[in-house]
């Protein structure tokens, strides 16, 4: 009457139930003949679902391979793995910091094992995927990113049971038939941030717009682009019929682009979209938002700041220190023990804010933020959902997490235009949709802004 299954050791060493969308997801992969993708929001602790898809792939006497887009996110796996897997020689590594098969530290993939690999190392190396006589499961974690010509080869037809791990299945080219080939047409489960604030998987959280101008030549910049994207977007709506919402367009598009429909359209929308990005986000304006938030971060630390410009990102820091507040910037360059002195001098609150160009996008997991700053993203959804899952991991005793965005006047980023208090032309609806309060402030009203932050100072969650 013991269980001594790989699944029930899991399970009891986990101490408490499943939550209930972690059990529905797994209900919905094995109902699937265990092969589909799950998404599931930023923080929402989604790799243990992974983890017991692999302890039941163990106990059908399968191999489990599982793929990672970087050798951080191989350690993170490896480590949580080993919590669960205790063995020796039952959990091990290929890529990253584990070389080769030809290196004593790596682990081929085999029957009884879990082998974590970095996609190009995988991708690289076929004669490592598994035949058709060695039943296997692999997990794709953020499956997003293996949808190109390289990557995609790690999806390979032998692995007959499959499961693919995303904040939200948005391939960064648009090539969804990747996955609705290899997965299916859709995500099995989705797990959003509405059920996750309501689950307490993720913090409640309320938000700051600040309203900045631009000046007179970007501003006739933008208006000349929106323009040619709302011209483009009519005419695909009319010859399509799609819907065109933030939250589908992506696929949307790329559904018509492989029947071979309106591509002309769709790469002058496209090209339209990407110019307003350019401008916007490059607005030198954003940087007089910060300035009138640094008491809250000096007050706070535990602040992350994200900005696709890298202009902008050194602007914010310069202005960060002018105020008398340390801080740390991660781009390109910086090496992994730079950022890991980083993390535990933020968690130590020796700096007060990390910032962060595009690399704490994926695989970091960092305790205790409750700032995030956005100063100048892309509209793109997957790195919204990413970056906002940063700031609201849930921890009982943290303070209750504020997300700032400097936003352009006049602009689809202002709350004041007419239907878009919520930013609902806009992506950045994403992140003030499920806020509790959504305050909005000009950067010129000091009073206003210091009279909302304070409202923080001392706010615990």
């Amino acid at each position: 009457g013991v269980d001594t299954s790989f699944e029930g050791a899991v399970v009891k060493s986990l101490g408490k139930p499943l939550r209930n969308w972690q059990r529905e997801a797994l209900d919905a992969w094995q109902s699937n003949k265990q092969i589909g993708v799950i998404e599931a929001v930023i923080c929402s602790v989604k790799y243990f679902v992974g983890i017991l898809a692999a302890a039941k792939a163990l106990d059908a006497g399968m191999a489990v391979v599982i793929v990672v887009p970087k050798k951080v996110l191989q350690e993170q796996w490896i480590k949580e793995l080993k919590k669960y897997f205790p063995k020796y020689g039952l959990v091990g590594g290929l890529g990253g910091e584990y070389g080769n098969v030809w290196d004593w530290r790596s682990t081929k993939p085999q029957a009884g094992k879990i082998v974590v690999t970095v996609v190009n190392t995988f991708a690289a190396n076929e004669d490592l995927h598994p035949r058709s006589d060695v039943p296997t499961l692999i997990i794709a974690d953020e499956v997003h990113n293996y949808s190109g010509e390289r990557f995609r080869k790690v999806l390979n037809n032998d692995f007959v049971w499959r499961l693919g791990l995303t904040a939200t299945l948005e391939p960064q080219d648009g090539r969804y038939f990747v996955f609705t080939r290899y997965f299916g047409s859709e995500p099995i489960y989705s797990y959003g941030y509405r059920q996750a604030l309501a689950d307490k998987c993720v913090s409640a959280y309320s938000v700051l717009l600040i309203r900045v101008d631009m000046d007179a030549d970007k501003m006739a910049k933008y208006q000349q682009w929106s323009h040619c994207a709302k011209h483009y977007r009519e005419r695909i709506i009319s010859l399509s019929g799609i819907s065109f919402s933030h939250d589908k367009v992506h696929r949307e598009l790329s559904e018509l682009k492989e029947k071979g429909m309106l591509k002309s359209d769709i790469k002058s929308w496209e090209e339209a979209i990407n110019a307003i990005d350019e401008i916007l986000i490059e607005t030198h304006s954003k940087t007089l938002a910060v300035k009138q938030v640094c008491s809250l971060i000096a007050a706070r630390g535990n602040t992350i700041a994200f900005s696709d410009s890298v202009h902008l990102a050194n602007d914010t820091q310069d202005i960060l220190s002018e105020s008398g507040i340390s801080s740390g910037i991660i781009k390109a360059g910086v090496n992994n023990y730079q950022r890991e002195i980083f993390f535990s001098q933020l968690k130590a609150k020796r700096i007060k804010a990390l910032i962060s160009p595009r690399a704490l996008d994926e695989g970091i997991n960092l305790e205790h933020l409750s700032v995030g700053l956005f100063v100048g993203v892309r509209r793109q959804r997957l790195q919204l959902i990413q970056r906002l899952g940063r700031v609201l991991r849930y921890e009982a005793d943290k303070e209750k997490p504020l997300i700032i965005i400097p936003v352009n006047r006049n602009t689809w980023e202002d709350p004041n235009l007419q239907g878009n208090d919520r930013l609902q032309l806009s992506a950045l609806n994403l992140i003030v949709q499920h806020a509790d309060d959504v305050h909005v402030a000009n950067v010129t009203n000091s009073s206003l802004i210091q009279r909302i932050l304070a409202e923080y100072s001392s706010n615990i969650f």
